[in-house]
């Protein structure tokens, strides 16, 4: 049976026709948010609307992979039914609202909170239209609580019509990171017309998830006050934007994949603007470019680094936002940095032990004594197998580029008087594949939003839950949530757990010390890098270097 339908009268944009998830949340689907005049054109804000708007059905995704859907559930190791998707290189920029009915919204008497996901996938795949980043059950979740809230989902482009870009380009009128960019123009959406759903355009979380959330840090570059408060899971704080120079390196990948690398640069460009989107697609799909953050004095102004954000001062130099973000939640899994060993390094043959052994004596070449400990406590030496290895290099990128940037994150927050909560994903992932076990990348997302809550055992969807109130509370501005705190005070840090088959969630809020105990490798790390921040930038480096194959 279809689902009933429903009509909203904006006050702004009018009849806008959605649909009943459940009897207290309703959903409007594939709104037009901004608008593009070509695919790689900057976004204009979306002005006006036809009499009455069908959101009723997801609108065309961004340009990608058909197959992305399934390969991410691939990753997350369960699978969730879906239709076929449509794309579009000019209609993708929509988003999805998902809103208490009028009858919870009138007994809230107030505008309710806005949560607004950003979806993850390294800048080339994602979707808020896909079944493990729908919003509802969370919106119905916060009803059954008490706490209702707004929740938006933005698709943004990816890519090369993301995150390509190149010295023609430029000179073409074409600026980079579009993707960012649509994502800034989703939140003016969202402040301008929310309050039309329910929504209180001043209490707004960026919920964003692996580059979803590295995306929100990079919005805290900006004097512009997009949102109140960032949620940041599975995502790092630190993710390092690179140097215009070496976006010449991708589009001449893209430029020859197309068969335009013996065009004038004005050619190319025209042939760029031209060339049918399943075509550029299909020739680009296998071509590994960096499409990344690019520091161009507009959107990205600066390098994060550990020492930059080390004192309270660098903090706000470095992110301006800190002053107008008056909280954060940091999320890191216990197997984050799995994900590298399927992008990143999913071609190399090489012995990647043996790459990170040469990769951190090269960039702690001035704290020489440090590096013997690190090959010991990583096991790179001892690592004889393909898996040791593969988990020796996970284990390293899992703590340097997630868990200590998490930590470091969080830890500037808390310094500067804002408040932040900080937690560690340690529940193993229990569906059959390579990495069932271990607290998976991309694991604690799918867990919050309640969408696989049937396919969970009776501890760790318990978990799930906890985890979609904690959420909620965060989102709705309470203060009652475990605030990480100061060194002085001993710190407070929330570690979630359930055993695959356990039937209690084993969830804990513990000090900083307790948490350092119970996650593998930690207080070795800590006590090997001191708090130095300058050691902790150099083994960031280090990965870096690992991932780029230098």
């Amino acid at each position: 049976m279809a689902p009933e339908a429903v009509t909203l009268q904006h006050p702004a944009i009018g009849s806008i026709k959605g649909k009943l998830f459940s009897p207290t949340v309703e959903e409007y689907l594939g709104i037009r948010y901004a608008t593009l005049s070509d695919r790689f054109a900057r976004g204009k804000l979306a002005e006006t609307y036809p009499s009455s708007v069908d959101a009723t059905s997801h609108g065309p995704l961004p340009i990608a992979n058909p197959q992305n859907c399934d390969l991410e559930q691939l990753l997350l190791q369960h699978t969730l039914p879906h239709a076929a998707y449509t794309f579009s290189d000019l209609d993708c920029l929509t988003l999805n609202v998902s809103a208490p009915n009028a009858s919870v919204r009138g007994k809230a008497g107030k505008p309710l909170p806005v949560l607004v996901y950003v979806h993850g996938g390294g800048y080339v795949t994602g979707s808020a239209n896909w079944p493990q980043w729908e919003l509802n059950r969370l919106v119905e979740l916060s009803v059954q609580e008490g706490e209702p809230i707004v929740a938006v989902g933005i698709n943004y482009r990816l890519g090369p019509f993301g995150f390509m870009t190149s010295e023609v380009m430029r000179q073409a009128g074409y600026k980079p990171n579009n993707g960012l960019d649509d994502q800034k123009l989703g939140f003016q959406w969202v402040r301008k017309h929310i309050a039309g759903f329910g929504g209180d355009p001043n209490a707004l979380t960026f919920f964003g998830c692996s580059i979803g959330a590295a995306s929100g840090f990079v919005h805290l570059q900006s004097p512009e006050p997009l949102f109140n408060r960032l949620a940041a899971w599975g995502g790092s704080g630190l993710m390092q934007p690179l140097p215009l120079g070496v976006a010449e390196v991708g589009y001449g990948m893209v430029t020859k994949a197309l068969g335009l690398d013996s065009l004038s640069p004005e050619e190319q460009v025209k042939e760029l603007l031209r060339i049918p989107t399943d075509e550029f697609e299909a020739k680009t799909r296998d071509v590994h470019a960096p499409y990344m953050a690019w520091v161009d004095g507009d959107v990205v102004h600066t390098v994060p680094t550990f020492s930059s954000i080390a004192t309270l001062d660098r903090l706000k130099k470095t992110l301006p936002g800190s002053e107008w973000c008056d909280r954060v939640s940091m999320v890191s899994c216990a197997q984050d940095g799995m994900i590298f060993l399927i992008t990143a390094l999913g071609g190399r043959t090489d012995d990647l032990a043996a790459a990170l052994k040469r990769c951190i004596t090269t960039t702690l070449s001035g704290h020489a004594d440090l590096v013997p400990k690190l090959i010991s406590l990583y096991g790179l030496d001892a690592a004889s197998t393909p898996e040791e290895r593969s988990l020796a290099i996970a284990n390293f990128s899992t703590d340097i580029g997630f868990s200590q940037a998490a930590i470091a994150s969080a830890a500037a927050w808390s310094r500067g008087g804002k408040k932040a909560v900080l937690s560690h994903f340690t529940a193993p992932n229990p569906w059959e594949g390579p990495w069932k076990g271990h607290a998976t990348h991309g694991q604690d997302a799918a867990f919050v939003l309640q969408n696989f809550n049937e396919h969970l055992g009776p501890g760790q969807r318990k978990v799930a839950e906890r985890m979609g109130r904690e959420l909620v509370d965060f989102v709705a501005g309470k203060e009652g949530l475990p605030w990480l705190g100061g060194v002085e005070e001993g710190g407070r840090e929330v570690v979630y757990y359930a055993a695959v088959d356990g039937g209690e969630d084993e969830s804990a809020v513990v000090s900083s010390a307790e948490a350092a105990g119970r996650l593998e490798r930690r207080r070795e790390l800590e006590g090997v890098v001191g708090g130095r921040a300058e050691v902790l930038d150099r083994l960031m480096d280090a990965v870096g270097m690992l991932l780029s194959g230098r």
